[in-house]
């Protein structure tokens, strides 16, 4: 495998560049946040690269936001919201005015434990019905349409779960229902009158983290191995039973997989270069490994799917003992198991991040969804449809009007008529722009903060060194015609 990192000797900012074999990917990725503000975090990916990321949502307390999950159009996103009470919540991805709407009360309030593992989940298969459980052992389920309000009760499980994930037709869900991973045959809602309790289950095997792709044809659940293994599933539809893919990664494993010859770190083998470089963590010895990945072991038992791609799975990677609870840091990470490719959504700093991360500042995404703009041969048949009419798609009550930043990600970010830059370790950045003057210069922290603008009239262009937050930054200049250059960097 190549990778592409450019570098200069000695240099305090470098480029961040992505796997040279694999198609450049964009998307969104929505994550409950937890760092310096707490709330629900959206994060634009562009060509395979970070481009910006704004906040939905901020509440006062940890995870009074949870569980967040992208439509299939790509335009709005919903959550589980604490405000004077747990409520189904959405809002429009990147609204001006940050316009949330309580769609519902959650019934009987729930007992939504501490937000890590046994939680309330809320799931929004494709269309107008968005699915949630009140409480975190996830035995009532629930579902609400999201323009009128109106909430019916579909069914009671006489078993508990930590999980709670649904394919596109919603006749299923699976989780770890009745042992390590169950599959629950939903009651048809317009039959009306409340079901009897569920308890039609399969044993699907592995163990925690699963997932469902919109088509319901592949599956996958974080079967161990450091909670950094995952296998993948192919799922017959008609009966529901699924069988391990042994066509991907090592007999359908993906992740740090033992054998006789030693691991194979597969979430390295697949990463797009990135910053989030940490020593690995057995959570089964308490013991660091002595190796680093790109990735990062600790997979949390929060696993998922692209709400619109049957080929990107979804895991919150970490860094952390006991690795399920990510007290230590988490990332949103996509998983392309056809391509065998892996794309980091967020760039949470890990407390255990020697390299990048001397400091030890943690920030950690706790559950999330990702949706994916292109290429269009990763969006699941049918849901192209939802993409090209995305801006005709509206929810009365939320923002119509959406930030310009967002809009970056359909454009052609790139550098135009540039002569080059020069990077210096003690001064900064300097750029040369050919027949360009009047543009301003916009500096990005990785958490989407506006940390430096300014108007600049010359062709000969300097951002001082001082500028740049320590980590990920977004640098960005527009003239009049709009994007001139559009680079993310990193300040060692």
């Amino acid at each position: 495998m190549k990778r592409l990192f450019f570098s200069f000797p000695a240099l305090c900012v470098l480029f961040l560049s992505f796997h040279s074999e694999a198609p450049a990917v964009s998307g969104i990725g929505v994550c409950d946040y937890n760092g310096e503000v707490n709330g629900i975090q959206a994060n634009f990916i562009k060509d395979s690269r970070w481009v910006d990321s704004i906040f939905l949502v901020i509440t006062g307390g940890r995870l009074a936001a949870r569980s967040s999950q992208i439509n299939s159009y790509g335009t709005h996103c919903a959550f589980l919201y604490n405000d004077g009470g747990w409520h189904v919540a959405v809002t429009t991805v990147g609204g001006v005015n940050k316009t949330v709407k309580k769609i519902c009360s959650v019934p009987d309030g729930g007992d939504f434990g501490d937000g890590r593992l046994w939680t309330a989940k809320l799931e929004w298969p494709r269309g107008e019905w968005i699915w949630f459980t009140n409480s975190k052992n996830n035995n009532q389920i629930y579902r609400v349409h999201v323009q009128t309000g109106d909430r019916q009760h579909i069914a009671d499980v006489n078993t508990n779960s930590n999980q709670f994930q649904m394919p596109a037709c919603a006749k299923i869900a699976i989780g770890a229902y009745g042992g390590d991973a169950g599959l629950i045959r939903l009651p048809d809602p317009s039959s009306g009158g409340l079901p009897a309790t569920i308890n039609q289950m399969h044993n699907w095997g592995g163990a925690c983290g699963h997932g469902i792709s919109p088509s319901g044809i592949y599956a996958l659940a974080n079967n161990n191995g450091y909670h950094n293994r995952v296998c993948i599933l192919k799922v017959d539809t008609n009966t529901w039973i699924p069988t391990q893919d042994e066509s991907v990664g090592l007999d359908g494993n993906v992740g740090r997989i033992e054998t006789l010859d030693g691991p194979i770190l597969m979430w390295d083998d697949w990463a797009l270069d990135s910053s989030m470089k940490n020593e690995a963590y057995n959570d089964k010895t308490l013991q660091y490994t002595g190796f680093y990945q790109v990735i990062g072991g600790g997979n949390s038992t929060q696993g998922g799917w692209s709400s619109n791609s049957n080929h990107w799975a979804m895991m919150i990677c970490g860094w952390a003992p006991q690795g399920r609870d990510l007290e230590n840091g988490a990332n949103l990470i996509g998983l392309n198991f056809i391509r065998e490719q892996t794309l980091p959504f967020t760039h949470n700093y890990c407390e255990y991040d020697t390299i990048n991360n001397p400091e030890g500042i943690r920030y950690i995404a706790y559950n999330g969804d990702i949706w994916i703009s292109d290429p269009v041969e990763d969006i699941a048949p049918g849901y192209i449809d939802d993409f090209n009419n995305r801006d005709a798609y509206t929810i009365e009550g939320t923002d119509t009007e959406v930030d310009a930043r967002v809009n970056v990600l359909w454009e052609n970010v790139g550098v135009k008529d540039c002569n080059g830059i020069r990077v210096d370790k003690h001064s900064g950045l300097t750029f040369s722009l050919k027949d360009r003057k009047n543009v301003r210069i916009e500096v990005y922290s990785g958490l989407g903060k506006l940390i430096y603008s300014q108007q600049v009239q010359e062709q000969q262009i300097h951002i001082p060194r001082s500028v740049l937050h320590r980590g990920v930054n977004m640098v960005i200049i527009k003239d009049t015609d709009g994007i001139v250059f559009a680079e993310k960097m990193m300040k060692m």
